[in-house]
């Protein structure tokens, strides 16, 4: 995310002294104190006068996130401690498997059995799928995702091998949607067997 900034300003007349900034709670690998923070360990703050902690958000799981960050000094209050949440953003997340597809060897001009891809959405918002394609003509595939996938839930593709000739055939699975990294791309290979 972007930096939040948190101003420490000291209201006394003796100078203050920071021994720690840190991070604890539930979940304090989620945020951290970014470039820019003058509020460090071992600072100081004259009277009347102030420092900053920039903090910065980035998830790494869905949901609420929360955390404290605590600032230890020779203040009568000490330890200070502030609240820190943050939300993920409504997003889809895709997972495809196997990652790889390898088609056992199939005579050239016919078609073998299917072999099974599972597309899983483990994001929190709908996954809307454009397109499913493969290329080269080698390789087919039966769509049964349909344009929609709702979160935590899969659907599959069932992708086939019709070789075309002889030799290593490989390919390349397509799936266009609206997940952060798309399209999402598995290889296919398979073996093309000619009669002798």
């Amino acid at each position: 995310s972007t930096a939040q900034t948190v101003t420490l300003r000291n209201a006394g007349t003796a100078i203050l002294n920071i021994q720690t900034v840190a991070l604890a709670g539930a979940n304090p690998g989620d945020f951290a104190i970014a470039n820019g923070s003058t509020c460090k360990n071992g600072a100081t703050v004259a009277s009347n006068s102030s420092c900053v902690i920039q903090l910065t958000f980035t998830p790494t799981a869905l949901g609420t996130r929360s955390a404290t960050m605590g600032i230890t000094d020779n203040a009568a209050d000490s330890p200070e401690t502030i609240s820190l949440s943050g939300t993920t953003a409504l997003t889809p997340l895709v997972t495809i498997t196997p990652s790889s597809v390898s088609f056992p060897n199939q005579y050239v001009g016919t078609s073998g059995l299917p072999q099974s891809v599972t597309v899983t959405n483990n994001g929190n918002a709908p996954l809307s799928i454009t397109s499913v394609t493969v290329n080269p003509g080698d390789f087919a595939m039966l769509n049964a995702c349909g344009s929609t996938v709702a979160a935590g839930t899969s659907c599959a593709v069932g992708v086939f091998f019709d070789p075309t000739a002889g030799g290593i055939r490989t390919g390349t699975l397509t799936i266009t949607d609206n997940a952060p990294g798309s399209p999402q791309t598995m290889s296919l290979t398979g073996t093309g067997q000619d009669f002798s």
